[in-house]
């Protein structure tokens, strides 16, 4: 049904760094290297999952792609090799995180937390008697980890990125800096939030 793991044959994790790339551009553009890389790893993906029996492939994308000017053309470099894929809005960002964490929690006082590199989403489920047309709260946000960590070279440590790929490492004074900024650009905690107990990172 939707919104339900069924069975898990593999789970892997290849991480390609879209959002660090995109903050290091000058034109907003993804790079051909790091398209190419993420193009390869999705081959390698595909690859394993025609071994176990696929015969249909899905993608979906997210922050970094809404933004890049190019992410459009990439992500239909990614159709040509027979792979549909849906760009998500945060809110279904939020909806998926959440549908894909569930299992196994007792739901009635559940947040859940996903971070991404260019944005996150916190989110819980709604009372459906409350409002049965919207059954997600949501907080959200462009932080992401890649996105923390160049403001923190940008803003905190007043270098660029191209020349300091890692901020790393950081003294406790630059982390307090780096942390009055994120609340500055942050919206403010709504209170479904502030009151719940247990959040699923």
């Amino acid at each position: 049904g939707r919104g339900k793991i069924l069975n898990t044959i593999v789970g892997e994790e290849r991480p390609v760094p879209f959002g660090a790339d995109y903050l290091k551009s000058s034109d907003g553009c993804l790079s051909e290297a790091l398209q190419l890389k993420g193009l390869n790893t999705i081959l390698e993906l595909k690859e394993i999952a025609v071994r176990h029996g696929a015969t249909q492939f899905s993608g979906i994308a997210t922050e970094v792609f809404r933004k890049a000017v190019n992410g459009d053309s990439y992500l239909n470099r990614i159709r040509a090799l027979d792979i549909p894929v849906r760009v998500l809005t945060q809110d279904m960002e939020a909806e998926l995180g959440y549908t894909s964490v569930v299992s196994g929690y007792d739901e009635s006082d559940l947040c859940v937390w996903d971070s991404g590199g260019a944005s996150f989403q916190i989110s819980t489920r709604r009372n459906l008697q409350d409002s049965p047309s919207h059954t997600f709260d949501t907080y959200m946000g462009s932080l992401g980890s890649s996105v923390s960590a160049a403001l923190l070279v940008r803003e905190v440590l007043h270098k660029s990125l191209q020349e300091t790929p890692t901020p790393n490492p950081v003294s406790m004074e630059q982390c307090q800096s780096l942390i009055d900024i994120l609340v500055q650009k942050l919206a403010p905690v709504p209170s479904w939030l502030k009151d719940k107990d247990h959040i699923v990172a």
